[in-house]
């Protein structure tokens, strides 16, 4: 059985961070182990519901002894690839890079997927202290990295969403697999790229009226995951991306405001097939 770390955020209410990333990898059979880098009453988007959301993040020393812990863990050779979504403190990157680290060196063979998840609509929605640190500690280290737009370009320092262009950053990150994620695919269609070792790919679907929270982190742990079961970076983005779809149009269809983990094996079910998938030369 494949097993995975995901380090990412933790909410009591909807299924974001961890609440969506935790019960999409056990739907593909991987044995999970999660780690909580902020924890949170609910998505910060939907403060203007629900009222103000107070975060809790555990301090950074304590935060460094679990991540301590696992570093020495005798079952570390035993993990296949970590995940690390979004962090509570700008400290947090340099301590989870150790893990990365400790991981390479117990098994070198491990695939570590970074999520940077600064921010979206051309803003920052973390401190900047935090977003500098992920790209100083933890962008580096990635073999994989699934940005939106808005992050890729702020990762990068690309200040134009033109297609060719990101192209030619993503290639020359030299990393395994490169996913810009809310890729502009065209009139009332969204996309992710996948720039990879082949020729760069674009899987895409029709934009829906209303998009719940925490999609993002469902693409990232289904790619993982489906990486971490054999199958090729295409097949994985189109699986993920199919299910992510599928989870959209379901939330459209409840006008619900996130997403539903309960219906997860289900939608995987359905992702058998590529979804408008095309290749970018």
């Amino acid at each position: 059985m494949p097993a995975i770390i995901t380090i990412s955020s933790h909410v009591a209410h909807g299924a974001v961070g961890n609440r969506i990333i935790v019960p999409a990898l056990e739907a593909l059979g991987i044995s999970v182990t999660a780690l909580s880098t902020v924890v949170l009453p609910w998505h910060p988007g939907m403060n203007i519901i629900f009222g103000k959301a107070a975060p809790v993040v555990p301090d950074d020393e304590d935060f460094a002894s679990i991540v301590d812990s696992l570093c020495a863990a005798p079952w570390l050779s035993n993990i296949d690839a970590i995940i690390t979504g979004y962090l509570g403190s700008a400290r947090q990157a340099e301590i989870i890079s150790s893990l990365v680290i400790a991981l390479k060196r117990a098994n070198p063979s491990a695939h570590y997927l970074c999520d940077p998840v600064i921010g979206d609509h051309g803003a920052l929605y973390v401190p900047e202290a935090t977003a500098v640190a992920i790209r100083n500690h933890l962008w580096p280290l990635a073999d994989s990295v699934t940005p939106n737009t808005f992050e890729f370009g702020w990762m990068t320092g690309l200040t134009t969403t033109n297609h060719a262009d990101i192209i030619e950053a993503a290639t020359g990150l030299h990393k395994r697999h490169v996913i810009v994620t809310s890729f502009e695919a065209g009139a009332n269609k969204i996309g992710n790229l996948l720039v990879s070792n082949a020729a760069p790919i674009l899987v895409s679907h029709q934009t829906l009226s209303h998009t719940p929270n925490g999609t993002g982190d469902l693409l990232t742990a289904l790619f993982a995951g489906f990486l971490a079961k054999g199958d090729n970076a295409s097949d994985a983005l189109s699986k993920a991306a199919a299910t992510v779809a599928a989870a959209i149009k379901y939330a459209n269809q409840t006008t619900s405001s996130s997403l539903a983990p309960e219906h997860l094996q289900t939608l995987l079910n359905a992702a058998i097939r590529p979804i408008n998938s095309q290749s970018i030369v």
